[in-house]
């Protein structure tokens, strides 16, 4: 039996761009952006270092010998301090910002996933039609329509779409 659905005021493009502007990530506070900027500084001067490294390598000399392991002396400092501080700094801030973004897009999730769910019963609801038209030409020795073969099909789509929404968008969960 087909499920009615009620009219409403919003039309489809309507709330898909409500729940677009949901769904939107808030502003990156600065604090991550600051972190952000340091890992940035330090992958740009590790590079920095590695060509002038290899710059003095090819070279070669005894003077270039003394500037080689200086440079490789400062990439490797760098690498386990300032470089691992930063990093570790980056992880930290992107955390409380993916937590903090989570629990305010919560709200808008749920609404989305309530939207889904909606469409995929209109669906399943309209196809149900088609297999039970089908179901009966069958019985009655009846060649369906190509469109109400394709109810099968369909009913397989609808059941993986139900089961990818119901698993936090992971069919293999």
């Amino acid at each position: 039996m087909l499920a009615r659905v009620f009219p409403t005021n919003e039309t489809p493009d309507d709330k898909a761009d409500r729940l677009r502007e949901s769904l939107r990530l808030p502003d990156k506070p600065n604090f991550l952006k600051l972190a952000e900027a340091g890992v940035e500084q330090v992958r740009n001067r590790r590079a920095e270092l590695k060509v002038d490294i290899h710059a003095a390598a090819l070279s070669g000399g005894s003077e270039n010998k003394a500037l080689v392991q200086q440079l490789t002396a400062e990439l490797e400092a760098l690498e386990r301090g300032a470089g691992r501080k930063a990093f570790q700094e980056r992880t930290r801030r992107r955390e409380e910002f993916s937590k903090s973004a989570m629990a305010k897009l919560g709200p808008a999730v749920a609404e989305y996933r309530q939207e889904m769910n909606r469409l995929i019963d209109e669906m399943e609801a309209l196809n149900s039609a088609a297999v039970e038209l089908m179901a009966t030409s069958n019985a009655n020795s009846i060649e369906p329509l190509s469109g109400v073969r394709a109810s099968l099909p369909m009913a397989n789509q609808i059941r993986l779409m139900r089961q990818t929404i119901s698993n936090n968008g992971s069919m293999f969960l």
